[in-house]
């Protein structure tokens, strides 16, 4: 292996690849998918009532309840458009 291919497989990547701190506004923030969890755990114990729901302790922590109606079906929609899969 010549040294230029050894020297690229070992240096680091170009800054323009490098990853920023400032966020997309494209990008889902972290409260967004933590509201996400919520709303799929109440989705789910809406389809299957007989289950104990699962207790998600940072919104047990909060406070914060979540319900699946059309208005948490309305939040959701095209939430997914945004993620970014590596």
């Amino acid at each position: 292996m010549s040294a230029s291919i050894a020297a690229a497989r070992c240096s680091a990547p170009p800054a323009s690849m490098l990853m920023t701190t400032s966020r997309s506004p494209m990008m889902p923030s972290v409260s967004q998918a933590l509201k996400m969890i919520g709303y799929a755990i109440a989705a789910r114990h809406q389809r299957f009532p007989e289950e104990t729901p699962y207790n998600y302790r940072p919104h047990l922590q909060s406070g914060e309840r979540y319900r699946w109606d059309e208005a948490a079906r309305a939040a959701v929609q095209g939430y997914t458009r945004n993620d970014l899969v590596i």
